[in-house]
């Protein structure tokens, strides 16, 4: 038709404009991950690190600087897993951070409003307690054993948003596949997905009734249908990562490198119009551009766990293409003891305050003494002091002559002298089953 349409007519062809930086819109996408409910500081490499309000206070400093505006991407675990601070209030502190960061234009009854700072999606950990529990968490209404800090709870301010869950009998979405924001009145749009893999990794009961699609496809779906609205500018937030080294601070390098395991995968089988992806799940450092199967570069991203980074992504939309035509991030620590981590966030230090008064009696409580460090530092052949404890504890509740404990669901140390509960529980603050089986030699 096209080719007619040029026959029978005189075309006026302009000559393509060249860029002007000067008309881009700049503006930050801050993107943390894995934050399991890590609402108090924590110890690395002899300091303290993140919390509830010195992540606020360096996300809140980091979107002040922004020219245009800044919007702030969880990608997934945001909740369980988690502390006792969080996890014994049913998480809803971890909610609580996040609602307290998002703008006016958020709000429990519309939250899908365009200029709504927020974004969240889901992780496999959202899915520990089942379908009915996530949804309680995010649209409210108090739990069986609260309510806790807020009463009625009201749920989370902002979207959180999957293109991936939809419901087994109806194939509908469990939560909206996306969301689009305006930035200086420029449609940018956020997709969510997590590991098509969660089945795998979560009881049977926490994903009953759910079915977990391809993470490409149901983004790249989600991709076309926004782009038949005119949206170009994609940002995808993805619980599924990797882990680069070496880490670092600097802007992202120019070089496309290749990301290996699932990611890397999914990646390479994105659509053209993604133009950012925030990756998580493997609790690492990602900062790289990454070729899609036609070549195009997608800038991914992920900032370690736990509160104690963030991704500072710096972009720029062309007003004409209205497309995303330049992007670079850092992965930046969230100090304690420097910058904005000097001054945490006051309401939401007063939040994380509420919460520990609250669990304090429980957690407090002294269980027994250590003779020593005991640690997770694995030997060559992947043992551990308290990988071993674990194993004997183990052993000993369901009378084995075997037990199994993987390493990574081992999440801290036990440190010398009086033990208390919340120790242990932070150590494995899961709500796991143990499984006793008999098995044969052979077997």
């Amino acid at each position: 038709q096209n080719l007619r349409a040029i026959a029978a007519h005189t075309v006026y062809c302009p000559r393509p404009q060249a860029a002007n930086p000067r008309s881009w819109i700049r503006f930050k996408v801050l993107g943390i991950n894995d934050f399991h409910g890590q609402l108090e500081p924590r110890p690395l490499s002899g300091r303290r690190v993140g919390g509830g309000g010195g992540l606020a206070s360096y996300l809140e400093a980091a979107a002040d600087a922004a020219p245009d505006g800044a919007l702030l991407i969880q990608a997934g675990d945001q909740v369980g897993a988690s502390p006792p601070v969080s996890a014994l209030l049913q998480d809803e502190p971890a909610i609580g951070l996040l609602n307290l960061l998002a703008n006016r234009h958020c709000s429990y009854r519309f939250k899908l409003h365009p200029l709504c700072n927020v974004v969240g999606t889901l992780g496999n950990h959202e899915f520990d307690e089942g379908s009915v529990e996530l949804l309680r968490l995010l649209d409210g209404g108090n739990h069986e054993n609260g309510p806790f800090q807020e009463d009625p709870w009201r749920g989370a301010r902002y979207p959180t948003v999957s293109a991936n869950v939809v419901w087994t009998d109806s194939g509908e979405p469990l939560l909206p596949r996306s969301v689009v924001k305006r930035v200086r009145g420029l449609p940018v749009a956020v997709i969510g997905a997590v590991l098509k893999e969660t089945p795998t990794i979560v009881t049977p009961s926490g994903v009953a009734g759910l079915e977990f699609l391809d993470e490409a496809e149901a983004i790249n779906a989600e991709v076309e249908r926004l782009r038949r609205q005119g949206v170009r500018a994609i940002v995808v937030a993805l619980h599924q990562g990797t882990r680069q080294n070496p880490s670092s601070a600097d802007p992202t390098p120019a070089a496309p490198v290749t990301l290996d395991g699932a990611i890397g995968e999914i990646v390479r089988r994105l659509d053209d119009d993604v133009d950012v992806v925030i990756s998580g799940h493997a609790h690492s450092f990602t900062n790289a551009l990454v070729e899609n199967d036609n070549g195009t570069p997608i800038l991914v991203t992920q900032a370690f766990s736990a509160s104690t980074a963030y991704g500072d992504i710096d972009l720029a939309i062309d007003p004409r293409s209205r497309d995303i035509v330049q992007k670079s991030a850092r992965i930046l620590t969230t100090w304690a003891d420097e910058g904005p981590g000097l001054s945490p966030d006051p309401e939401v230090a007063a939040l994380v305050a509420d919460a520990a008064d609250t669990v304090a009696p429980l957690v407090e409580r002294v269980v027994g003494t250590a003779a020593a460090d005991i640690t997770r530092t694995e030997n060559a052949a992947g043992e551990s002091a308290l990988g071993n404890l674990i194993a004997d504890a183990q052993r000993a509740a369901m009378g084995t002559e075997i037990a199994l404990m993987n390493p990574g669901g081992i999440r801290a140390d036990l440190a010398a002298g009086e033990v208390t509960w919340g120790e242990l529980f932070t150590v494995q603050p899961f709500g796991n089953d143990l499984v006793r089986m008999t098995l044969t030699g052979a077997q």
